[in-house]
């Protein structure tokens, strides 16, 4: 959240802030924030945890799962371009499985591999704009 500046700079017209909690969690959590009216930050919620799972960003440790009270999602950022997902960044390890170990750098670390994706999908873009742009249909 305090990098909305540098994320809108680079492009991005919305933020997705993604849990698997019911909408009466998120929507406390975006008041907390002071975001609960953002047109550029969205709180959702997975309760049942369908969308983890279809992702397969569900925590399976069941040490985790148990201290957690049942299914939880692996913290994670990713990049999606007109629908399509381009890159998923997870904080995640075998001896880290919530990605806690991260947590007191996790937002920089997940943001600044979000922002590195942003940059390589713009290159990525030009490049190909480039290259359409240099082939000769005249023939």
């Amino acid at each position: 959240m305090a990098n909305q500046t540098s994320l809108r700079a680079k492009g991005v017209s919305k933020v997705l802030i993604f849990a698997p909690d019911n909408g009466a969690v998120m929507h406390a959590w975006a008041k907390d924030q002071r975001i609960e009216d953002s047109k550029f930050i969205d709180l959702v919620g997975d309760p049942a945890c369908k969308l983890t799972k279809a992702f397969g960003l569900h925590l399976e440790d069941f040490e985790v799962v148990d201290k957690f009270g049942g299914m939880s999602c692996k913290r994670f950022s990713m990049l999606i371009v007109d629908g399509v997902i381009k890159a998923v960044n997870v904080a995640y390890a075998i001896d880290d499985p919530t990605g806690s170990g991260m947590l007191s750098d996790l937002e920089s670390v997940l943001t600044k591999k979000m922002i590195d994706d942003i940059d390589a999908e713009a290159h990525a873009r030009i490049r190909s704009s480039q290259t359409l742009q240099s082939i000769d249909i005249s023939q």
